[in-house]
């Protein structure tokens, strides 16, 4: 009798270590999910903030067409405000897209989302 009953309590043991490891499982996968939506919420912002930039600044527009028009024009304007406006929106858009990398590296952005990100830059 004490035989079945420890073999009972070994039985509800084992259950218990199984339910346990069941439940941080789905915790830890609703976790991933919660934090690659975050995530991608994130850079969707920084996106659309981007996008803001460009639009509420008409310098910054006139720059921007004037070097996808030629791109070496800036190269004879080594001090001016524009070369300045170029070099830091690029600078902020390359740390932007380094966030992003370095998220797809430690898992936590979609990959299919970051395959679209590098092909559009």
């Amino acid at each position: 009798m004490k035989t079945s009953f420890r073999n009972l309590i070994e039985i509800a043991g084992i259950l218990g270590v199984i339910s346990s490891l069941l439940f941080v499982g789905i915790e830890i996968r609703q976790n991933t999910i919660a934090t690659r939506s975050a995530t991608q919420q994130a850079v969707y912002e920084s996106s659309v903030q981007n996008n803001i930039n460009i639009m509420s600044n008409p310098r910054l527009r006139e720059v921007l067409i004037r070097s996808e028009q030629d791109p070496n024009w800036i190269n004879n304007e080594p001090r001016s405000t524009d070369r300045l406006l170029l070099e830091r929106f690029y600078i902020n858009r390359f740390n932007n897209l380094d966030n992003v990398y370095y998220h797809y590296l430690a898992g936590t952005y979609d990959p299919s989302l970051w395959e679209g990100d590098r092909r559009m830059d």
